[in-house]
Order: structure tokens, then C-alpha cells, then sequence
């Protein structure tokens, strides 16, 4: 039985403000520089980066405690 590597043709936007991703959005190649226009535009002056999109199972949750304390 072969195995193939699952390909993505979407793509993935992010918006940095330092090292930190404050808005992501995966779309088709076209609707995704469509969507970093405008982010780029509302988001003067922070960096935004369009790549591949990270195949279906690729994405996971860092490993560190994200908040101090929950919502009460």
C-alpha cells in the first residue's frame, strides 16, 4: 500500500503584532490575498505573512498554559 502526503492548496494568513499571531484565516489562494489586502490596510504597520495552509491534522495547540485563570 503507498502512502501519500495529504496536500493542502489553501493558503494561510496571519497577522503579527511582535511574535504573536493576533488574527489567522485560511482561505483558497485568491480569497486569501484578497484577505491580506485588507488586513494589511486595517492593520497598518504590522507584519502580515500569507503560506501554505498546514494540512487537515497538522495543527496543534501549544503545549504551555495560554492564561493564568479561566473566565468565572
Amino acid at each position: 500500500m503507498e502512502m501519500t502526503e495529504q496536500v493542502d492548496d489553501r493558503r494561510r494568513v496571519r497577522v503579527w503584532f511582535g511574535n504573536e499571531v493576533i488574527c489567522t484565516h485560511v482561505a483558497d489562494p485568491l480569497e486569501a490575498e484578497r484577505y491580506a489586502a485588507l488586513m494589511q490596510q486595517r492593520f497598518a504597520g504590522l507584519s502580515v505573512t500569507v503560506d501554505d495552509a498546514p494540512a487537515v491534522g497538522d495543527i496543534s495547540l501549544p503545549h504551555e498554559l495560554l492564561w493564568e485563570r479561566t473566565v468565572t
